[in-house]
């Protein structure tokens, strides 16, 4: 892991991988991190399965720094993306507003919320217009943290009997 998190190369090739993927019609993987707010679940995943998911995001906490503390678009039908992987393609504004409201400032709500919704060509060509917004390594986990506890729900609604798994395995 500490590998992977030193080669900012190989992390960012995957991703870009991971967004050239063509969902298809009726998957319910394609219908969008939105769907992941459904329920949150009590059971934890491990603080190893937390890192690698985070490693696997954005490397390490120097690297957000560098790299992803202003949104970016890491491309194909992505929208504009910020903190550890969220994209706010996949959101509304009052969805984000709600997800990130405790965390994020009014103002900075406001100005994201203008590329919610946007992907792809679109959501490129409106990052300039919120590329100055800066969102913390501690806010991005903040939000990722709280963001985790709906992944998990979403694993247990998919797979059911997922909760039965190790905290690592179900990270």
């Amino acid at each position: 892991l500490d590998e992977l998190a030193g080669d900012l190369d190989a992390i960012e090739a995957a991703n870009g991988v991971r967004e050239r993927f063509q969902r298809v019609a009726g998957d319910p993987v394609g219908a969008g991190q939105a769907s992941s707010w459904r329920r949150a679940s009590d059971n934890p995943i491990s603080a190893r399965a937390r890192e690698l998911i985070i490693t696997c995001e954005v490397s390490s906490q120097s690297a957000y720094e560098r790299r992803y503390e202003n949104p970016v678009h890491p491309g194909a039908q992505s929208g504009v993306t910020i903190g550890i992987g969220y994209d706010l393609g996949y959101f509304s504004p009052q969805e984000f507003g709600a997800q990130w409201g405790t965390v994020l400032d009014p103002t900075t709500i406001a100005t994201l919320s203008s590329v919610c919704g946007l992907k792809g060509a679109d959501a490129q060509t409106a990052l300039p217009s919120v590329a100055s917004v800066v969102v913390s390594w501690t806010q991005a986990l903040s939000q990722f943290d709280n963001f985790l506890r709906y992944a998990v729900g979403k694993t247990e609604d998919t797979f059911r009997n997922s909760a039965e798994l190790h905290p690592t395995a179900l990270g």
